[in-house]
């Protein structure tokens, strides 16, 4: 982490945290941490503003990324680099991150990654190839509702945009009734969306909601022109912020 390491990690060593689990009688039964091949954590510090992660296997394997993160609801720090500037978030409990990352088929959309299940991006729209996003923790929990702004670069060649939320519907083959309460919510947001200049994109998208069953998703944009603020109101939903920068 910024060329400091965090020491090494076993594999095998990772559990899932324990979780209580509702059984068929309405009783609930805690699972202990099961161990999970493959899977290494780390849990350093961010520090404000421009984060570098590297991670190697010391066989020629290695991975890296860029995050930059805003705390509680201070403004993230000024980076020359970055294409997000004045990253906030209104809810101290909920942080916002722009990964300056592009997305990956199957990579995580939250930063509360716990071994509970989480959105994952599915198999992507060819639209969203190169994009990058802002991380936050899961925007479905009540407690987490947080309204999103943060301006673009005013040296950048400008970007698009993107919001991609669950619509409360599932593909047929899930045999998933539809869920009326994210609809609801899914229509609350395209109403923001909409007075705050996104248009639909017509691509259909398919992701993962929170119990890992693969969920109907819709996908809105907007141009958005360099130094130009974004503010986006919170929501009780499952959805996150994309940005794929113009080339110069």
């Amino acid at each position: 982490l910024n060329g400091v390491s965090q020491g090494r990690q076993r594999n095998g060593a990772y559990r899932i945290p324990d979780a209580p689990h509702k059984q068929k009688d309405g009783t609930l039964l805690t699972i202990a941490g099961i161990p999970v091949a493959n899977v290494f954590v780390w849990k350093p510090t961010l520090a404000p503003g421009r984060n570098v992660i590297e991670v190697t296997d010391g066989a020629g394997h290695r991975d890296r990324m860029v995050v930059y993160q805003q705390i509680g609801t201070t403004p993230m720090p000024v980076e020359p680099q970055a294409l997000v500037q004045d990253l906030r978030s209104s809810n101290p409990a909920n942080p916002a991150l722009f990964i300056d990352r592009p997305v990956e088929a199957e990579g995580p959309v939250y930063t509360d990654v716990d071994g509970s299940s989480d959105n994952t991006f599915d198999l992507l729209p060819a639209v969203l190839d190169g994009a990058t996003w802002i991380g936050t923790r899961r925007l479905s929990d009540p407690a987490l509702k947080t309204d999103i702004s943060f301006r673009l670069h005013p040296a950048s060649a400008g970007a698009t945009v993107y919001v991609l939320f669950s619509t409360g519907t599932h593909p047929i083959i899930t045999l998933k009734a539809p869920n009326p309460q994210i609809t609801a919510e899914a229509g609350s947001l395209q109403k923001t969306l909409t007075e705050c200049g996104f248009q639909r994109v017509e691509t259909p998208v398919v992701w993962r909601d929170q119990d890992l069953n693969r969920a109907d998703a819709a996908l809105w944009s907007r141009t958005v022109a360099p130094g130009e603020t974004v503010a986006l109101p919170g929501h009780i939903l499952d959805y996150v912020v994309l940005l794929k920068p113009k080339s110069p």
